[in-house]
This record gives C-alpha cells, sequence and structure tokens, in this order.
C-alpha cells in the first residue's frame, strides 16, 4: 500500500453548445463558447498492489485531486471553473 500528496498543473478544455439567453434583450441565439488553459492542482492519492501470482499484480488507485482555472472572455462574469473531483483507476502489472 502507499499514500502520497502532490502539486502541479492540469489542462482542461471545457466547451458549450446551445441555445442561450442575452440578458439585455431577452434573444434567444444559438453559439458554442469554448475555454481552455492550464491550472494549478494539488492532489492526494492512496492505492495498492496485490498479487495475484508470482509473475502478476492488480494495482488499485484513489486519487483526489483540487483545482481551479480561469475562464475565457466568452464567460464573463463567471467564477472559476472548479475542476475537483475524484478519480479511480486499476491496472494490472507483469513481472518477469
Amino acid at each position: 500500500p502507499y499514500v502520497g500528496a502532490g502539486v502541479g498543473s492540469m489542462w482542461y478544455k471545457f466547451r458549450q453548445s446551445g441555445d442561450f439567453i442575452d440578458t439585455t434583450t431577452t434573444n434567444v441565439f444559438t453559439d458554442t463558447f469554448s475555454s481552455s488553459g492550464w491550472a494549478p492542482m494539488a492532489d492526494v492519492f492512496t492505492g495498492a498492489d496485490f498479487s495475484i501470482s508470482p509473475s502478476m499484480a492488480l494495482t488499485v488507485e484513489a486519487r483526489y485531486a483540487w483545482a481551479k482555472g480561469a475562464l475565457s472572455n466568452d464567460f464573463a462574469g463567471f467564477n472559476r471553473i472548479d475542476l475537483s473531483g475524484v478519480s479511480l483507476t486499476g491496472g494490472l502489472t507483469f513481472r518477469y
């Protein structure tokens, strides 16, 4: 088993398409808004390797990351986008 923590940066791309309302004229319009960039992040994680045989192991890991990214001018007036969340991964290790 292992535990850890880290800091780094996260790349994100956010795209929203659909019908929107202009708040000044109440006109409905169709558009696509997008924002992308790098955001600072921190994470904590834990995991373990479980031997299945002398030459194979199952790996599992859980990770929680904290990150918030700035949005482009397409989203003027909105707060930063929350990129935080949990990820679970699994895999097989082969030893030779």
